[in-house]
Parts: structure tokens; C-alpha cells; sequence
């Protein structure tokens, strides 16, 4: 299970709790609020940096993955379609992968 501490910015899992920076946290609180919903890139980089700026694909990569070590085990979970976005499954997964 991930369980997110609003209030003091930390993730808890499995593996032990770690302190989210505001874009980690941001993500994280939009991919958790509706489980299996796939988010684009787009949506991903609005929660965090707001809407109007550019933000690149691998920024957005780049954050996934920090998200995704941050999880521990359960990094699994956070997961990318090709091409399509980012989903948190509630049932884990194999797919490690940043790309989306």
C-alpha cells in the first residue's frame, strides 16, 4: 500500500516512509487521487509547475522515475502506456519502464 502524508509531504510504503520535494508530491497526489487512470504528460506536468509552461517529455520522465525510486517496492505501481501517460495500479505491476 502507498499512503500519502499531505501534510508533511511524505510517502509511506512497505519499504519505509521518504520525503517528497512539491513536484514529487504534486504527481504522486494526481496519480493517487483516481487509481488506473491513465494521466498524460501533460496532465503530470500541470500538477506540478501550473498550466501555460512548456515542460519537457523528459523532465516529466525524469520525475516519474524519481517518484518511482522513491516508492520502493511499490514503484511498481506507478506505471507508463506508451505513449498515452502514467497510471498508479492498485494491484502492482512488472512495468519499470519511464516511458510513456
Amino acid at each position: 500500500d502507498i499512503v500519502l502524508e499531505r501534510r508533511a509531504y511524505v510517502v509511506r510504503t512497505r519499504s519505509g516512509s521518504e520525503r517528497l520535494t512539491r513536484a514529487e508530491f504534486a504527481v504522486l497526489d494526481l496519480l493517487m487521487k483516481r487509481p488506473e487512470r491513465v494521466y498524460t504528460h501533460d496532465d503530470v506536468a500541470t500538477a506540478y509547475i501550473g498550466d501555460g509552461y512548456r515542460v519537457t517529455d523528459t523532465a516529466v520522465r525524469v520525475l516519474i522515475h524519481r517518484v518511482r525510486r522513491k516508492l520502493g517496492d511499490n514503484g511498481g505501481q506507478l506505471q507508463a502506456l506508451r505513449g498515452v501517460g502514467f497510471f498508479i495500479s492498485e494491484q502492482g505491476g512488472n512495468n519499470g519502464s519511464d516511458e510513456a
